[in-house]
C-alpha cells in the first residue's frame, strides 16, 4: 500500500510503501523499487525484512558453478597466485590453486608444513609438472638459496651486476668505479649466521664487534650507515669484502636484487642452460 509519494514538478519521483514481511510478519516503510527488485532478484513476489532475506539466501541460496553470482572462483592475489573457491562436501575451500592442484595428484590434503614450489619460477603456471612439493618451509627455501648459489657461479659468464639499477642481468653491466683502499686490522674473526654464511667480524675494542663489510664501507662513505641500510657482496662471497665487492642498498632494494637474481636463473631456466630433478637444480653439462 502507498502511503505518500515524493513529487517534484507535480510528478512522482520517489513512492514508498508499507513492506510486511512473509516470514516473521514486520512491517516497514521503504521506497516501492527496493521491494520490485527484491522480488525480481529473487524471482517471486515475496517480501522479507533485511533479518529474514539474510536468513532465506544462507539456506536456500545457490552455491558454486550454480550461483548467479558466480564468477570462476579465480582471482589473482597480491602476491601474484591465484587463489580459487571450491566446494568439498557442501563446505567452501578458498585455497592457492597450485596447492589444490597438487592435492587432486596426490589424492589428499596437504599439511601446513607442505610447500609447493614452481619449478620455473612463473607463479601462474600451476601445471602439474611445474610443480614439486616440499616437506616444510626450510626445504622450500634452501630450493631458493641454491639456486641463488648457482647464479653466483655463472657471473661473468651469463649473469652480471648492473650498478646503476641495483640488480643482475643477463647482459654484461659496467664494473664498479669503486676505490679499492686497503684496511689493516689484527682482530678479525669469523661468524656464521642463521643460514650457515660466514661473515667476517672486526673487534672495534670495549668487548664491541661490527661485521667488516659495514666497517669498511662507513670508512668508503665517511659517515656511519642506518639500520635500514644494507651491503650487498656482489658475487655473493660473504668473506670477499673488497670493495669493488660491495654496495649499499636499502633493505627494499637488497631485497629486489636477490629477487632479480632468481629471475635471472628462472629465465636460464626457460633457455634449458639450468635443469631441475630430483628437488635439484643444477647447470646444465654443455651451455
Amino acid at each position: 500500500m502507498i502511503e505518500y509519494n515524493i513529487k517534484k514538478d507535480g510528478k512522482v519521483v520517489r513512492k514508498f510503501i508499507t513492506r510486511t514481511c512473509d516470514l516473521c510478519g514486520s512491517k516497514r516503510m521503504c521506497y516501492s523499487s527496493a521491494v520490485l527488485a527484491s522480488r525480481k532478484k529473487r524471482g517471486n513476489k515475496k517480501d522479507y525484512c533485511k533479518k529474514c532475506g539474510y536468513k532465506i539466501r544462507v539456506l536456500f541460496q545457490k552455491k558454486g558453478a550454480d550461483s548467479p553470482f558466480w564468477r570462476g572462483g579465480k582471482r589473482l592475489n597480491s602476491n601474484g597466485y591465484y587463489r580459487i573457491y571450491v566446494y568439498e562436501n557442501g563446505e567452501k575451500r578458498d585455497i592457492y590453486e597450485h596447492k589444490y592442484i597438487y592435492e587432486q595428484h596426490v589424492g589428499r590434503h596437504l599439511t601446513v608444513d607442505e610447500k609447493v614450489h614452481h619449478i620455473d619460477g612463473n607463479k601462474l603456471n600451476n601445471h602439474i609438472n611445474n610443480l614439486y612439493l616440499c616437506e616444510g618451509k626450510k626445504e622450500h627455501h634452501s630450493m631458493h638459496y641454491q639456486l641463488e648459489s648457482l647464479a653466483f657461479e655463472l657471473l661473468g659468464t651469463f649473469i652480471w651486476f648492473n650498478i646503476d639499477a641495483k640488480k643482475y642481468i643477463l647482459n654484461p653491466s659496467p664494473k664498479n668505479n669503486y676505490a679499492n683502499p686497503v684496511f689493516k686490522s689484527a682482530l678479525l674473526s669469523n661468524e656464521k649466521d642463521n643460514n650457515g654464511k660466514i661473515y667476517i667480524n672486526i673487534y672495534l675494542g670495549n668487548k664491541k664487534h661490527q661485521r667488516y663489510h659495514r666497517y669498511i664501507m662507513e670508512k668508503v662513505l665517511g659517515r656511519s650507515l642506518s639500520l635500514d641500510e644494507h651491503i650487498h657482496h656482489i658475487d655473493g662471497v660473504t668473506t670477499n669484502n673488497d670493495v669493488d665487492n660491495l654496495i649499499v642498498l636499502s633493505r627494499s632494494e637488497h631485497k629486489k636484487c636477490h629477487n632479480s637474481l632468481q629471475s635471472c636463473m628462472f629465465k636460464l631456466f626457460e633457455d634449458k642452460k639450468i635443469t631441475f630433478c630430483n628437488g635439484e637444480y643444477s647447470i646444465c653439462p654443455v651451455i
